[in-house]
């Protein structure tokens, strides 16, 4: 079985979790403090599996968009840079490089006073400067591997169908935010930078070599 990044990072919490718990119960055989200590290291196991899970899920339900781009179109994810961040996925087309940021948040998404809201509250990090870290690590990957400045546009989709947002096709603080019934009129109908068929080949060489050589 092949495990992308996301998956290794998950297995390899789960491993150190369960040796952990071995490790409880050899040092501390019939203490009742034992039992304790394996129900906060479950708990806290089954708590990141089912974060893991629905950003799982989230990222499938994105795959099936992008599944219907024509055919001049790449895509890849999890490209990791790094310190610099990890981009849910890297497309590429005739309309130019797109760095999508995926999450699987429901309720009502909203913008006021410079910050980015869930329900009329603020998301738990600032999930604008995230996607502008991760297009911006893109971009500079791009400008070393290929000695060419490239254009790449950052975009915030929120893939949970429960989630409600009135922004349509207008930029906030320079990033498109979507939902998943938005993803493939935004990057077929929005240019970014125009690229013919060569440029969109070293782009996607570029980065099925990099997914390649972090696996």
């Amino acid at each position: 079985m092949n495990f992308g990044y996301s998956e290794k990072k998950i297995l390899r919490l789960g491993l150190i979790m369960i040796a952990l718990a071995l490790l409880a119960m050899f040092l501390a055989k019939n203490h009742q403090f034992v039992s304790i200590l394996l129900f906060v290291i479950i708990a806290t196991f089954l708590g990141t599996f089912i974060k893991f899970h629905k950003g799982q899920m989230a990222e499938y339900d994105v795959t099936d968009e992008l599944n219907n781009l024509p055919p001049e179109w790449y895509y890849d994810w999890d490209l990791n840079f790094q310190n610099r961040g990890n981009i849910d996925v890297a497309a590429v087309g005739p309309t130019g490089v797109w760095a999508i940021e995926v999450k699987s948040h429901s309720g009502t998404i909203s913008f006021q006073d410079g910050q980015l809201l869930r329900n009329n509250y603020p998301f738990e990090k600032n999930f604008i400067k995230q996607a502008w870290a991760e297009a911006y690590a893109l971009r500079d990957f791009l400008t070393n591997k290929l000695n060419q400045n490239f254009k790449v546009q950052p975009v915030l989709l929120f893939s949970n169908p429960e989630a409600r947002m009135k922004f349509g096709m207008k930029q906030i603080n320079g990033i498109y935010i979507i939902n998943r019934k938005w993803l493939l009129d935004l990057v077929q109908k929005n240019v970014v930078q125009n690229l013919d068929e060569n440029s969109i080949s070293l782009i996607k060489s570029a980065i099925k070599a990099h997914t390649v050589g972090q696996k």
